[in-house]
């Protein structure tokens, strides 16, 4: 602790306004002596399979490499230093350091060495180290990319991060620690266009934001350098939305539909296309977290490019044509449809006395059409939502006929065993209803043929007309089956239009004989 704040005060000089402060700066002499004690005293493993405390044989050699980059030792003084103490390179055996190059050398395989004694990796800085002594102070290119990435053993295939959090550490050094490995990884995987890993880097820093100091710097490092890739592997070029304002309204509009019937085949494929579906997929992952403008201007030129490579190439659906009203026909014949006599067209071609005002109102609106705009920012947006939501439709319903289908067997039989009872039941009411309807019918003429024999009985005629009858049911069931209730008599029941013209012409009748009396 001790040599970790000499090494503050020594490297604050500059930056430090109080004299009196400038004035008790540790010299260069005391900055080493603290170090060397440190390691010295740091206590020893008691055998072989007890993990040796590396923490301060790392700060040394960290701190070492510092002085020399800043020029406040010379290298050759430095190995001299790391060779003594108590796990050299080696086996302690002198180096000599000519030049920058030999001294990188040396202190890469010094912390490579360091890392091996690391039996259980969890010294995640040692591991860190390596990486950017060999990024560091270089032109970077893809090579020298990939080989630091292969010294960041701490991120797996998955992007997963292993970094251990040790118990004293101070609260919140572990997320300053995350949030500068997640920023270089990063970088080195935009060198190397690997652009696979960083969709799955993207969504784990995105699932846990509170493991990273400063989130939204490094949700902001990624989602660019994401956007930067994809422009990258799709050959998207910068502003083609321009390109896509200049064409017609009509044009576009058949256009961006021949698209879409485009989309439906599933047989088609393009790669800016499959660009386009990963950039709306990290505007949802996003989720207003930055500010959308980078990733809307990179959905807006992929569907741009989309649209110039693919669209102008793709058959256009036959645009409707009116035909002109014949001659001699009503003006507003051509804009109204005919849909009967109570139609819209139908009054108003009847109305030859109306004023022409109305007319003259009637045929603005209908013949007035919206003049079609240039197809801006928010409609390329929204045409782009809808090219990729209708792939994401059509693999739903697949899937849903993946499982009618694989249901289907126990689909039909059910569906079998339902027919079968409805066929049953069916047979069962016909024949019920045969059974009734016998029954009925021969009540029915039993009834009528009780009724001849009474009106055989009267011979008078009128001797018998005052005898009451009893009206016959259908059936002796009737009213358990039915919920209608029987007609009732016309003396008893409400007069009906028949009983009043009756009684009217009853009326009638009597006036007039009345009057020629």
């Amino acid at each position: 602790m001790l040599a970790k704040c000499y090494w503050k005060m020594f490297t604050r000089f500059d930056d430090e306004p109080d004299l009196r402060a400038r004035a008790a700066r540790p010299s260069l002499a005391s900055l080493l002596h603290a170090l060397e004690r440190a390691v010295e005293t740091c206590p020893k493993p008691r055998d072989s399979r007890t993990e040796p405390i590396l923490e301060p044989h790392y700060k040394i050699v960290s701190i070492m490499h510092k002085l020399v980059q800043f020029r406040f030792i010379d290298p050759q003084e430095a190995a001299d230093i790391l060779q003594r103490q108590r796990y050299p390179i080696r086996k302690g055996e002198a180096v000599v350091i000519t030049d920058d190059d030999s001294w990188e050398k040396f202190i890469f395989e010094h912390v490579r060495h360091l890392r091996s004694l690391d039996k259980s990796n969890w010294q995640h800085r040692f591991i860190s180290r390596s990486a950017h002594l060999v990024f560091d102070n270089k032109q970077p290119d893809y090579a020298i990319a990939q080989a630091a990435q292969n010294q960041m053993t701490i991120f797996t295939k998955t992007m997963v991060v292993n970094a251990w959090k040790t118990e004293l550490e101070r609260a919140g050094r572990h997320c300053v620690y995350m949030s500068k490995y997640v920023k270089f990884m990063v970088q080195l995987l935009y060198l190397t266009h690997d652009k696979t890993s960083m969709e799955a880097l993207a969504k784990r820093v995105r699932k846990k934001p509170t493991e990273y100091y400063h989130y939204n710097e490094v949700w902001t490092d990624c989602c660019t350098m994401y956007c930067k890739l994809i422009r990258r592997s799709g050959h998207i070029e910068l502003n083609q939305d321009e390109l896509i304002k200049s064409i017609p309204p009509e044009d576009f509009e058949d256009m961006a539909v021949a698209l879409e019937r485009w989309v439906d085949d599933p047989a088609t494929s393009h790669p800016v296309y499959d660009h386009l579906k990963e950039a709306l997929e990290l505007k949802k992952l996003n989720a207003n977290l930055m500010k959308a403008m980078p990733i809307d201007d990179l959905i807006s030129d992929a569907y741009a490019t989309l649209m110039l490579d693919v669209g102008c190439h793709l058959p256009r659906p036959p645009r409707q044509v009116i035909a002109a009203p014949p001659a001699g026909a009503h003006p507003l014949d051509a804009s109204l449809p005919r849909q009967g006599p109570m139609s819209m067209s139908s009054l108003v071609s009847n109305l030859e006395g109306a004023s022409e005002s109305v007319q003259v109102t009637v045929e603005d609106v209908a013949n007035v059409k919206p003049k079609p705009k240039a197809p801006g920012r928010r409609e390329i947006l929204r045409r782009a939502e809808v090219l990729v939501n209708r792939v994401h439709e059509g693999k739903e319903k697949d899937k849903e006929k993946e499982k009618e289908k694989a249901g289907g067997k126990s689909e039909s039989r059910r569906a079998s065993d339902v027919q079968v009872l409805i066929r049953r039941a069916g047979k069962d009411a016909g024949g019920k209803r045969e059974k009734d309807g016998g029954s009925a019918q021969g009540q029915g003429e039993e009834s009528h043929d009780g009724d001849e024999h009474d009106e055989g009985d009267g011979e008078g005629g009128y001797g018998n007309g005052d005898r009451e009858s009893t009206p016959g049911s259908v059936h002796d069931s009737a009213d358990d089956e039915s919920d209608l209730s029987d007609v009732p008599d016309m003396e008893e029941g409400p007069p009906t239009l028949f009983t009043r013209w009756n009684s009217a012409s009853q009326v009638g009748s009597a006036d007039a004989a009345s009057g020629d009396n």
